[in-house]
């Protein structure tokens, strides 16, 4: 009996023992831990899900404020010598100039106000953190496709358990269109899909390894069956269209004619036959047909998409470049012409434009233009690739893309980074190291 008591005394010794030396060891390392490594892998995941945490929000202030903490955490714990390229400093003083000179007509302090000036900070603060974390730690490819991992797990989780992220992400979808993911609407799930494979790409100068090939080969499925989302089908559309204008004398053989006939009819097929019944299918034959006038007048969500392209494009014009400010747009919108606004019905009643491009040029005038100048000056490298790349993305963002999406800064910073000119940066894009 005392043998036995002595055995089970013995045993809880040990298990304590342990537990101890386990707990000391993990205090040492956690003490011993890069904190700013941490926070840094901390804003790459919030970077690749920014739409998850409270539901009040669409975009989250959460990767801003860990992209600011990684960038503080750089320059006093480390000691890091931050020298910001000249290109990231530039855009944020012609952000400023735009909005002082916007506000100089219609300024008012309140949280649209507010909000307008993180947006643009945001963007900024973005592509500097992603360029301190590139250039001290590596590319993280390994993040990204967790997280990329993540979109896809969910979204086949919603086909059986639509709700299931909802008490953390502002779902927005409805009947024949797709599921949402991570995101509030399948338009978000599709972007997500479509910039994280590109950037996959970009990365890896087109040449994936097969691994990474599959992957985006799966996002590009999940954005036909999963997302569902037109306006993603529609960027994958147009960039097929500029990669032929591009590769157009290299293209014309007979396997590449067979190749590219027979993806369109697979495409078709998917459409019609696949996809039968789903708002995609109606939109899809409405266009082909050529019957604009009824997309806009029978789809509300089409519809209000182009009035946020179109209207503040029409209002920049209309006032020759000067910046309209950040609290300006619907009573802009208002003063317009009333066939203009029956036309595009999109009931503009918020100050939000919904448009990466819109916004920016509506909101800062000239000085918007003036920031694209400067990345196809500094993100050029000679190639008529690149300049490719550069006119889809400045296409692209004419879309309901939010300015505060930090996956375009990331775009912006790894095609700078993979510039021919910044030859001793390009090193450091190197996506096997730290993950």
């Amino acid at each position: 009996m005392q043998n036995n008591d002595a055995i089970k005394r013995d045993s809880g010794e040990i298990f304590v023992s342990s537990i101890t030396k386990w707990l000391k060891t993990f205090i040492e390392n956690t003490i011993e831990m890069d904190i700013v490594h941490f926070v840094g892998i901390l804003f790459v995941m919030y970077a690749g899900n920014s739409y998850f945490g409270l539901t009040m929000f669409d975009s989250q202030p959460f990767p801003v404020m860990v992209a600011a903490a990684f960038i503080i955490l750089r320059i006093f714990v480390r000691e890091g010598n931050l020298k910001t390229p000249i290109l990231f400093v530039t855009i944020g003083l012609l952000a400023v100039f735009g909005i002082v000179i916007g506000a100089s007509q219609f300024f008012q302090f309140n949280m649209l106000f507010i909000r307008g000036v993180i947006n643009y900070a945001s963007i900024i603060i973005f592509m500097i953190a992603f360029y301190e974390f590139i250039k001290v730690y590596g590319f993280p490819l390994k993040i990204l496709v967790a997280i990329n991992l993540l979109w896809i797990f969910v979204a086949l989780i919603q086909l059986i358990e639509p709700g299931v992220v909802s008490m953390f992400v502002a779902e927005r979808t409805s009947a024949g269109r797709g599921v949402t993911s991570l995101g509030p609407e399948p338009s978000s799930f599709g972007f997500y899909l479509f910039f994280i494979s590109w950037i996959y790409l970009l990365v890896t100068d087109y040449q994936p390894p097969l691994w990474l090939k599959i992957l985006i080969g799966i996002n590009v499925l999940s954005i036909f069956f999963l997302a569902k989302s037109a306006l993603t089908i529609v960027f994958l559309i147009v960039s097929f269209l500029f990669y032929v204008v591009l590769n157009f004398k290299s293209l014309l053989n007979f396997r590449n004619i067979i190749l590219t006939l027979t993806g369109i009819i697979i495409f078709i097929f998917v459409i019609s036959v696949v996809l039968e019944g789903s708002r995609m299918e109606r939109l899809f034959f409405q266009l082909l047909n050529a019957d604009l006038a009824l997309v806009l007048e029978g789809d509300r969500s089409v519809n209000s998409r182009l009035a946020h392209q179109v209207l503040p494009i029409y209002i920049f014009l209309s006032n020759l470049g000067f910046p309209a400010g950040l609290q300006s747009f619907v009573a802009n919108v208002n003063d317009l012409d009333p066939s203009i606004v029956e036309f595009l019905w999109g009931n503009i009643s918020d100050e939000k434009i919904m448009s990466w491009n819109a916004t920016l040029i509506y909101e800062l005038g000239l000085f918007g233009i003036l920031v694209w100048i400067l990345l196809f000056t500094f993100l050029m490298d000679g190639t008529l690739n690149r300049f490719g790349e550069l006119s889809l993305l400045f296409v692209l963002l004419f879309s309901s893309v939010p300015q505060s999406y930090p996956l375009i800064p990331l775009i912006f910073v790894i095609m700078y980074m993979t510039n021919k000119r910044f030859t001793m940066i390009k090193k450091k894009m190197s996506v096997t190291k730290s993950g």
